[in-house]
């Protein structure tokens, strides 16, 4: 529980609009230890190690293949690619980004994009990501430079 003064929660409420404490009832903190439970018994943090460092091997491969790729970036299940217009002048490629974040949605496979210019791809796969699922991700990004170039 919160006590505060009347003043103090309308200030709070006029300048973030929005709070939450996300649970503190029964039934979350079971969901919450069934949660725990699942990551351990199922091994999903050693998964998200192994799939991250997986992951960045092969854009790292993909970036000595494909010129837009700048810099690959990444940790865990965590990673994406810097896209640039030019590697030695880094000059971002917002549009490129686009075009990859959209030709990457119409091959089936969702990504998305960030970073302060716009440009570099964001994949955040679920904790269960395989090998399949990550040479499909892989095997679809190598596809799409060729279709965005130009």
């Amino acid at each position: 529980g919160v006590v505060a003064g009347r003043e103090m929660l309308n200030g709070f409420r006029r300048k973030f609009r929005y709070f939450n404490t996300f649970g503190g009832n029964p039934v979350s903190s079971a969901v919450a230890l069934a949660v725990l439970d699942v990551i351990r018994d199922e091994g999903l943090v050693e998964n998200a190690a192994r799939m991250g460092a997986r992951m960045r091997a092969g854009l790292e491969k993909l970036a000595e293949k494909h010129e837009i790729i700048g810099d690959v970036r990444g940790a865990g299940l965590f990673f994406g690619c810097e896209l640039v217009l030019d590697r030695a002048t880094k000059a971002p490629a917002a549009d490129l980004a686009q075009k990859v974040v959209d030709e990457m949605r119409h091959a089936g496979v969702l990504i998305g994009k960030l970073g302060i210019n716009g440009n570099v791809t964001k994949m955040r796969p679920p904790m269960p990501f395989n090998e399949e699922q990550g040479e499909l991700l892989l095997a679809t990004l190598d596809s799409v430079p060729q279709k965005v170039a130009g």
